[in-house]
Parts: structure tokens; C-alpha cells; sequence
């Protein structure tokens, strides 16, 4: 299966990157990063789901764009290595970089689904799909052709009932998703979480 070019990543982005790591590095550990387009990235494109949103009609379609993110592995650290930009008014933001161990899952989860992306015939992006409620991230191989054939790949995620590395599709992931969603939203309206505030 192809997947299809990431949309260009914006010379801002780049810019806001390279030009912000320093706010991040520590003296006493620096931790050299490539150029944002480097090849030994993955580049990838963040989209995020609230419990409301997974519960709506729309279904993956409704996500937001809130972002980018930068993978690579093995530099002057044994981990891999995240960075995370992000629009802020007019302009964009280095909003985290971050390595270690975890950091891991995400690369390994990209390595898992090589084989696979080559079986299947169709064409897809690959996104990051984020939903921070519920404390889960996955691929996300959206179809241009046709929402249908859109796939679902969790990679972190501590709900019972969902495998990681796993592909489902859409239909597949919201059955499975929506019913934690829906508790999630019922806690945040009632007496007790009006309490907690």
C-alpha cells in the first residue's frame, strides 16, 4: 500500500523547530537533533478527537489539525526523540521535545506496520490521531478516496478491548471507543466533577 506525500511541511514549522531547540536543551545533556527535514525523521501531521467529537456523526473526519510532530531515533541518546510543533496565534511553536523509552512505542509501532502498509492496495496518509482525554494515540491511514477504507492502528492506550498495533476501521475503532467516551462525557457533566472544580 502507498501512502500518499504529506503535505509540505510549512517553512514556518522548520523554521520554529530548529530556531526554538535551544529554550529546550540542557548544558549538562545536550541531545544533538537534526534539521526538521532531515530524512532520519518521520514527519508526521497531528489531528485530535474530544470525547464529544467521537461521539458525533463525523466519526475520524471531525479531527483537528494541531500540529506536527517529529520522530527520529538514536541521536546522541539509546532512545528515540519527539518534538512537537504547534500554531500559536500567527505563528507556530516548539510546544515539547521529549526522549526516552516511550518515546519507543511510537517508532516501533511505525516498524510493526511496514509489512502491512506494503500488503494493502490502497492509498493512504499516514496522520498521528491523538485523543487526550482518554489517554490514546494511534495512526491514523486516512483513505483520499474514500472515508470507508480509512484505518485506525492504536499504538498507546490503556482501554480494555483495544489491542494495540492492531488495525480496525473506522467503524470498528468507534464501537469500541465511543463507549469510554461516552462515560468520560457523563463524569465531566455531572454533580461529582462540578465538585472536583
Amino acid at each position: 500500500m502507498p501512502l500518499v506525500p504529506l503535505p509540505k511541511i510549512p517553512q514556518e514549522v522548520s523554521a520554529a523547530f530548529q530556531s526554538q531547540w535551544a529554550d529546550f536543551s540542557d548544558a549538562e545533556d545536550p541531545v544533538q537533533l537534526p534539521p526538521a527535514d532531515s530524512p532520519e525523521y518521520h514527519a508526521q501531521r497531528i489531528f485530535v478527537l474530544s470525547p464529544g467529537e467521537l461521539m458525533g456523526a463525523g466519526g475520524l473526519r471531525t479531527a483537528r489539525a494541531a500540529g506536527w510532530r517529529f520522530l527520529a531515533s538514536g541521536i546522541s541518546s539509546q532512545y528515540g526523540i519527539a518534538a512537537s510543533v504547534a500554531q500559536r496565534g500567527n505563528g507556530w511553536s516548539l510546544e515539547s521535545v521529549s526522549y526516552g523509552p516511550g518515546i519507543d512505542v511510537s517508532l516501533n509501532a511505525i516498524r510493526l506496520l511496514q509489512p502491512d502498509l506494503q500488503a494493502l492496495p490502497d492509498v493512504y496518509e499516514l496522520r498521528v490521531l491523538k485523543i487526550p482525554s482518554l489517554l490514546t494515540e494511534a495512526f491514523w491511514l486516512l483513505s483520499p478516496a474514500n472515508s470507508q477504507l480509512d484505518r485506525v492502528v492504536p499504538y498507546l492506550t490503556r482501554l480494555s478491548g483495544i489491542e494495540p498495533t492492531r488495525k480496525y476501521s473506522e467503524h470498528e475503532f468507534l464501537s469500541l471507543i465511543r463507549p469510554y467516551a461516552k462515560k468520560r462525557l457523563e463524569y465531566a457533566n455531572s454533580p461529582r466533577a462540578s465538585g472536583d472544580r
